[in-house]
């Protein structure tokens, strides 16, 4: 919670300097719902000129980036680009927006976001749309303030999740399935074996197919994968109960303390204790 507020407000600060509309247009927003359309029918292919995010509410449809096939499905992020080329071949719900970014910081930042990846935050990216439609249609500027404060928070949310989530588009959807699975019992079991060996025997995989689709589907080995879990538990448990260091370890996975306080800093750059005492403090002086 500490760490989501803190943040965001700098992310915030950080790129409103010197001019305030971070968008040169907000396009479209709504609810993109169609009746009477054929399950099978295919959409033309069309060129993507601006910013487009989708957040898929129903299973079905495929829809198409440069060429690569996207399953969608229900909690489904799509994250179209300019320049690309796009088209859906089924029917599918979303809620969307469509816009231009003239920030070039932020413009650097959605192209580097996956086409398609699942959300775990259901409901948060719900109310963040819910909101975005509420005030697309008013012409204040108050109404202009909130759309532009909403879009970042959209933002900030899509970079935090998609840094763990699948990439579809990487693989074949059959394995992107199986790594999905993966992710899921993995960050349910922390503290438990999350080997190579122990995962691939769960799954029924030979290590070295798991290993190299997982990394194909994740665009990180497993290992890494694991450890920033566990650090990212681990700081969840740092900023949020009065634990100990060796209990987080114990709780997050860690063999020792002595290698939790070793991965720590090699993934912050510093302690666990100089981490929170800092971000503790950067919160209750903001």
């Amino acid at each position: 919670m500490y760490k989501t507020y803190t943040n965001f407000t700098v992310f915030f600060r950080n790129l409103i300097i010197g001019d305030f509309m971070l968008f040169s247009e907000i396009d479209y927003i709504g609810i993109y719902a169609p009746k009477n359309v054929s399950k099978n029918s295919i959409a033309m292919e069309r060129p993507v000129i601006m910013f487009e995010i989708e957040f898929c509410t129903v299973d079905g449809a495929t829809t198409y980036l440069d060429g690569n096939a996207i399953p969608i499905r229900k909690n489904t992020i799509i994250c179209a680009k300019p320049g690309q080329t796009r088209h859906t071949k089924g029917v599918f719900q979303c809620y969307y927006l469509h816009f231009e970014v003239k920030n070039k910081e932020l413009h650097n930042l959605l192209m580097k976001i996956p086409n398609a990846f699942l959300a775990e935050k259901e409901t948060e990216y719900k109310e963040i749309f819910t909101d975005l439609c509420k005030y697309f249609n008013k012409n204040s500027d108050d109404c202009k303030i909130m759309l532009e404060s909403l879009i970042l928070k959209l933002i900030y949310r899509l970079k935090q999740d998609s840094t763990d989530a699948p990439i579809f588009e990487s693989a074949e959807s059959k394995q992107a399935e199986v790594i999905r699975n993966a992710v899921k019992y993995i960050k349910e079991h922390l503290n438990e074996d999350l080997s190579l060996e122990a995962l691939s025997k769960k799954f029924s995989f030979s290590p070295t197919y798991f290993h190299n689709n997982f990394k194909a589907v994740m665009d990180k080995t497993l290992r890494v994968f694991v450890e920033e879990r566990r650090i990212k538990k681990s700081i969840d448990l740092l900023l949020t109960t009065s634990n100990s260091i060796s209990e987080i370890a114990y709780e997050c996975g860690f063999s020792s303390q002595s290698y939790f306080c070793y991965a720590f800093k090699r993934y912050t750059g510093t302690t666990p204790q100089k981490y929170a005492h800092t971000i503790l403090n950067k919160y209750k002086n903001g």
